[in-house]
């Protein structure tokens, strides 16, 4: 094949794609596939997506219930300022504890940042919490 690619100035590839179909090979995507993913990227692929899905996912949940929370302030605000009386709503204490917990959980993920080792236990113990709560943040 490199004798064949060398001859006719051509990417090993498509020499090799040559020489099959001279022999009358068929190609089957035996020539486009894609090299398997060795176990440690495999691992470091699934490390990477389980961190950005856990970012992405506690940014969200920080910065919905943080808007819920000031919006609830803002109109107790006004309430105030038209002397009217306003009482927050039933579930402020229950925003107040998942926007901490969100924003506890993204303090751990960046300290973790770059510390594949801290990922991968963090995605571990996280995926036997949900199989004994079925439940995560």
């Amino acid at each position: 094949m490199d004798f064949y690619a060398a001859l006719y100035n051509i990417p090993p590839l498509e020499a090799a794609r040559a020489i099959a179909q001279g022999a009358g090979i068929q190609d089957h995507g035996a020539f486009t596939a894609k090299p398997p993913i060795s176990p440690g990227n495999h691992l470091k692929q699934k490390a990477d997506a389980w961190y950005r899905d856990q970012w992405d996912r506690c940014c969200m949940i920080s910065q919905t219930t943080r808007k819920m929370i000031l919006d609830a302030y803002e109109a107790r605000q006004a309430a105030q300022e038209a002397g009217s009386s306003y009482a927050l709503p039933d579930r402020f204490y229950e925003w107040v504890s998942v926007w901490s917990a969100a924003e506890q959980r993204l303090d751990v993920l960046q300290l973790a940042q770059g510390e594949p080792d801290y990922i991968l236990s963090m995605m571990v113990e996280e995926e036997d919490e949900d199989a004994t709560t079925g439940r995560s943040l």
